[in-house]
C-alpha cells in the first residue's frame, strides 16, 4: 500500500477539504456581517440646511445669534457641532474659536435672554449657538451632525467677516 492509497490519508484529505471548506465559509460570513452592519448603521443622506445669522455686521464682543434651519425632509438631523475657526489670505485654518452651543446656551444666558437675542422664541436651543467673537478677520462657521448614522457628518458652512469695534 503506498501513501496516497491508504486509508489514514484518504482520511486527512477529507478532512483538510472539510477544513479549508470551513475556513472559506467563515470569512464569507464574517465578511457579510460586517458588510451588512456598515451598510445597517450607516447612512449617506446628503445633509444640509441653512445657517441663519440675523446681523450684516460683526463685531468683537458682541454676541452673534446663530440658528440652523435644516432642509426638508431632514428635521430629524440630531447632535449638531459647531466649530468656528479663522483663516490666513492664503485659505489656511488658523485659530478656533468657542461658541456656546444647545444647553451650555442656557448656563450663560436666560431663555428670555436667548429669545431676545434671537428676535423670537427659541424652542430647541440644540439647533442654535451663540458666538461672541475675541478676534477680527476672516471665520469660517462649520457645521456637522447626525442623522441616522453612528459618525457625524458635515451640514454647512458659512463665511463670515468679523470687525474690530
Amino acid at each position: 500500500m503506498t501513501k496516497k492509497n491508504s486509508p489514514i490519508w484518504k482520511v486527512l484529505k477529507i478532512i483538510l477539504i472539510l477544513v479549508l471548506i470551513g475556513a472559506a465559509a467563515y470569512m464569507a460570513l464574517v465578511v457579510g456581517s460586517v458588510f451588512l452592519l456598515f451598510k445597517a448603521t450607516s447612512d449617506h443622506t446628503d445633509l444640509h440646511g441653512d445657517i441663519i445669522i440675523p446681523e450684516s455686521e460683526l463685531y468683537i464682543g458682541e454676541p452673534i445669534p446663530i440658528e440652523f434651519i435644516p432642509a426638508e425632509g431632514l428635521e430629524e438631523i440630531h447632535g449638531l457641532m459647531w466649530d468656528v475657526y479663522f483663516t490666513t489670505a492664503e485659505g489656511q485654518e488658523h485659530d478656533y474659536d468657542y461658541l456656546l452651543e444647545g444647553q451650555e446656551i442656557l448656563e450663560e444666558y436666560t431663555q428670555s435672554e436667548v429669545n431676545a437675542l434671537f428676535g423670537k422664541t427659541i424652542d430647541d436651543i440644540n439647533r442654535v449657538t451663540i458666538y461672541t467673537p475675541t478676534k477680527s478677520g476672516n471665520a469660517t462657521i462649520d457645521l456637522a451632525g447626525f442623522y441616522r448614522q453612528t459618525n457625524p457628518q458635515v451640514i454647512t458652512e458659512i463665511e463670515v467677516m468679523i470687525l474690530e469695534k
